[in-house]
Order: C-alpha cells, then sequence, then structure tokens
C-alpha cells in the first residue's frame, strides 16, 4: 500500500515527544499519577471487601468505570494542551465538564460497540474498524463534534494510516506492560507518556487533513 504522506506519523517521533514532555512537566505527571492510583487503590480495597455482596460489588466497579472515564477523558485534554501550548498546564485539565466527559463516555461505547461489531465477522474486520475511528472519542471530547460528524472526521483522517495506527497501539500497549513490570506503580507514569505520545499523533494527523477544525477552539 502506497504510504499517504499529507497524513503520515512517525511513531518513535510520538513517543519521544510524550517521554521529554513528561519529564519536562514531572511535577504534574507526578501527581496526575498519583491521583490514578489513589483512586485504584481506594476501588479495589472495596470491591474486595464487598466481593461477598454482589449489588454492592458491581455499583463499585460501575462507579469505578464512570470516575476513569471521567479521568481518562481529563488526561487526553491535559495532553492535548501539552503539545499544543507552551504555556503552564496546570491540574484541574484533570477535571473536566460533565458535558465533555459524557461527549468522551459516548464516543468510547461507540467505538467498543463498532470493535464487537467486527469482531462477529472475525478479527480482522474488528481491528479495521477501530483504526478507521480510532479518533473518534478523541474528536467528541476536544473538538465538541456530534457522533456522526466525529465518526465521518476520524474515516478522513485515518485514510491510509490503519496500519500504522495499529502499531502504534500495540507500541502503547508495551510501553504500559513494561511500566507494569516496573512494580506496578510505574504503568501510571507510561500511561501519562502513552495519553501525551496519543495526542501528539491525533493533533498531527488533525492538521494535515483539517486544519481549520484543528485551529477551532471548543
Amino acid at each position: 500500500m502506497k504510504k499517504n504522506k499529507k497524513t503520515n506519523f512517525s511513531i518513535k517521533a510520538a513517543f519521544k515527544l510524550g517521554w521529554e514532555i513528561s519529564k519536562k512537566n514531572w511535577k504534574l505527571a507526578f501527581a496526575v499519577s498519583l491521583i490514578n492510583l489513589a483512586v485504584e487503590v481506594f476501588f479495589i480495597f472495596f470491591i474486595f471487601y464487598s466481593r461477598d455482596d454482589k449489588g454492592i460489588a458491581f455499583s463499585f466497579r460501575l462507579i469505578r468505570y464512570l470516575v476513569g472515564t471521567w479521568l481518562g477523558a481529563g488526561l487526553f485534554l491535559m495532553a492535548v494542551k501539552l503539545v499544543t501550548t507552551k504555556k503552564k498546564v496546570t491540574i484541574d485539565v484533570l477535571f473536566p465538564s460533565a458535558h465533555k466527559v459524557l461527549k468522551y463516555f459516548a464516543g468510547c461505547v461507540m467505538l467498543g460497540t463498532v470493535f464487537m461489531v467486527g469482531m462477529i465477522f472475525l478479527v480482522i474486520p474488528g481491528i479495521f474498524l477501530v483504526c478507521k475511528y480510532y479518533f473518534v472519542p478523541c474528536l467528541m471530547v476536544d473538538k465538541n463534534l456530534r457522533m456522526r460528524k466525529a465518526f465521518e472526521v476520524s474515516a478522513q483522517m485515518t485514510k491510509g494510516i490503519k496500519l500504522k495506527l495499529f502499531l502504534f497501539s500495540l507500541s502503547s500497549l508495551g510501553i504500559l506492560i513494561l511500566g507494569l513490570l516496573a512494580c506496578f506503580v510505574g504503568v501510571f507514569w507510561s500511561v501519562f507518556i502513552v495519553n501525551v505520545a496519543n495526542a501528539s499523533v491525533y493533533r498531527s494527523v488533525l492538521l494535515r487533513t483539517n486544519r481549520s477544525l484543528a485551529l477551532k477552539v471548543a
């Protein structure tokens, strides 16, 4: 397949930027990692001690997922700010409005649904569809796009780079596993690096495919 130079990106450069920004903003990265660790420990503790009551345990798992989505949306928006501005980024960015969290949640749910539908028709279609609509949650939370428009823009953005996005995802998984092996705590630092790298890829591709949308302040 011929590479689309217009939308192509460097996996190595993305992770290098993620590492450099994380080092430069180590206090922020440490604070985010500490918050994520505290949240995980809190929910693991209560889920473990409520394991005999399935109703309560399920409630804690649901709340854990919702809080994780909230922090996930905030971390992505923080990562976007870190790669697009030279101004100081503060910890309050980690806690976005309910509207943005709902947009991000809806995008993640739809992307997961698309993946499951694709998996029904064997593994390859599922991976293909996820790569095609990879940026849907990003566009919905960052640019406040409606779901249908986010799917259209993501399809445009990923044209010719689906394989590279898949390799980027595998590389991200590898970094997270290495972080997990580093006494478990390292996984939270690696999550920060991966999110910055992901935001870098997102901004780079969006600027090359839809510059007016990339520069639009939502």
